[in-house]
């Protein structure tokens, strides 16, 4: 495993987490949808990346807790990472571009979330009709609750880009400091 992936991995969990537990400044502003775009964008291993949100959600749920829709919450954040690897084919685009790409990538992850987990309410709980009406209730009481969700992601994904980035220049810095430690000492010791 890459010491760039476990940095990006762990950074990406440590941001969430926090933004979950420390930081938390409303019912769904938060930064695990953005977290888990990034992972998909900046680390390779889908693995890995799907780790980042499910990580957090477990982290974050062991000290806040969650409700009996939690296996859709977290299903909902897992699929994110592979949005953002679809971003990464962008490759050679400007890094606007990539920002616009990742804004809708988190757009999109925001209302699968919303449709996903509000689909689970109905599943789950007893609070609606297992029918359409049930569904569509569901949809319409949930409005409030995807607003706050939008807005955390649509602010603060482009700063977490920008701050993720920077992460992995670092990452990528450090682990050639290491290979070529590494390089040096597989010479040493085989001499």
């Amino acid at each position: 495993m890459r010491t760039k992936n476990i940095i990006l991995a762990t950074f990406l969990v440590l941001v969430a987490t926090l933004s979950r537990t420390v930081f938390h400044v409303g019912p769904n502003f938060e930064l695990v949808t953005g977290a888990s775009v990034l992972a998909g964008l900046f680390i390779k291993n889908k693995k890995i990346a799907v780790l980042v949100p499910l990580f957090t959600m477990f982290i974050t749920d062991s000290i806040i807790g969650n409700s009996n829709i939690f296996l859709f919450t977290w299903s909902a954040y897992a699929l994110s990472p592979f949005i953002g690897s679809i971003v990464r084919k962008l490759r050679s685009a400007k890094h606007i571009v990539k920002v616009v790409a990742l804004e809708a990538g988190g757009l999109i992850s925001v209302i699968f979330f919303f449709l996903w987990t509000n689909l689970g309410v109905v599943i789950v709980c007893n609070m609606y009709p297992k029918t359409l009406d049930g569904v569509i209730s569901s949809y319409i009481n949930g409005l409030p609750f995807i607003k706050p969700q939008l807005v955390s992601t649509i602010v603060l994904l482009p700063v977490l880009y920008v701050a993720t980035l920077l992460i992995s220049k670092l990452a990528m810095r450090l682990e050639t400091r290491l290979e070529k430690k590494w390089n040096v000492i597989d010479r040493i010791y085989v001499a």
